[in-house]
């Protein structure tokens, strides 16, 4: 029991704090859609892991840099790429992703539902301890990588809805490659530290995380207090459609047609 609890926990507080960050709440059933597919991904993700680990091996390679490659080539843009493809196809297009906190609370929902299970076999398998070491480095990190995703993947839908294109094409391709290499260097940096044992890579790492997780804290703290949604609207404005030609409206009367709404 106690490694299941240890292993759902910071799933559970990391997903509550940037839930209740939320100034208006996304459906809930749409964050539990994506919390499952990020559940089952772990599935799809394996077998390619373990695809690619074959041509591009991980373990006891001499060079910090040829770590970095491998693992960002096996494992952190695959892990990422799915996070990201969740997100993106269930969210993207969506009227509710109105908002650049949206972004953040749709990608740390999927990266938790993937966290999660890997949380559990790392648990079941290694023990308690490790479970605690997890919860206050690994879990948290799938969580910063997904704030950086989700901010970015805000940018880019900004952007298309101000119809600069090109710029949202940019946003789209960084929210992927951008979590892909923070998550690279986490693991690159592990790695390379339990191969060689020099403890200037623990010290990198140890730098590392905080600077990311300062970053992350301030992206959130940053979006969750944006005042406008994408189109200009003020956040907790109920919008109406004009019955007699169907133009969204605000203030009480259609801009279009003349309706007065109540």
């Amino acid at each position: 029991m106690r490694l299941l609890f240890i292993s759902i926990l910071p799933v559970v507080l990391l997903l509550l704090y940037i839930y209740f960050k939320d100034v208006e709440k996304e459906p809930r059933g749409m964050l539990l859609l994506i919390f499952i597919m990020g559940c089952l991904s772990t599935i799809p993700i394996a077998i390619v892991e373990i695809i690619l680990g074959i041509y591009f091996p991980t373990d006891g390679l001499p060079s910090l840099l040829g770590t970095l490659v491998a693992v960002f080539m096996t494992i952190a843009i695959v892990e990422e790429f799915g996070k990201w493809f969740i997100t993106y196809v269930i969210c993207f297009r969506n009227k509710e992703f109105n908002h650049v906190y949206d972004g953040i609370v749709y990608a740390v929902f999927a990266s938790l539902g993937f966290a999660v299970i890997e949380n559990l076999l790392y648990v079941v398998t290694s023990g308690f301890g490790t479970g605690v070491v997890r919860a206050l480095l690994s879990v948290p990190s799938h969580a910063v990588d997904a704030v950086y995703m989700g901010y970015l993947l805000s940018m880019s839908k900004k952007h298309l809805m101000q119809n600069k294109h090109e710029k949202s094409f940019i946003f789209l391709l960084l929210s992927i490659f951008i979590p892909g290499i923070t998550h690279a260097i986490y693991d690159a940096l592990i790695f390379q530290f339990l191969s060689i044992e020099d403890w200037y890579l623990l010290i990198m790492f140890l730098v590392f995380v905080i600077i990311t997780y300062i970053i992350a804290i301030i992206l959130i703290k940053k979006a969750s207090k944006e005042k406008t949604n994408f189109d200009g609207t003020p956040i907790g404005v109920i919008k109406k459609f004009c019955p007699n030609c169907g133009t969204q409206f605000i203030n009480g009367k259609c801009d279009k047609c003349g309706f007065k709404g109540n």
